[in-house]
């Protein structure tokens, strides 16, 4: 294997790598943003429960 084409396999492998690593991080986001809104409603739903009106929230 010559050198030129040694190169373009490390760089074909690391474009693969950074794909895989793009992928992982909009998993993670997206998880992030779910458990976040579910936090919110969780949190708004206890306010609401909680006999808290609209009014009380926002004084």
């Amino acid at each position: 294997m010559n050198e030129q084409a040694i190169t373009m396999a490390l760089r074909t492998i690391d474009l693969e790598a950074l794909e895989e690593v793009k992928t992982q991080n909009v998993l993670i986001k997206r998880d992030n943003n779910h458990a976040i809104s579910q936090d919110l409603k969780e949190t708004l739903h206890c306010f609401f429960c909680d006999g808290y009106s609209t009014s009380n929230l926002l004084a």
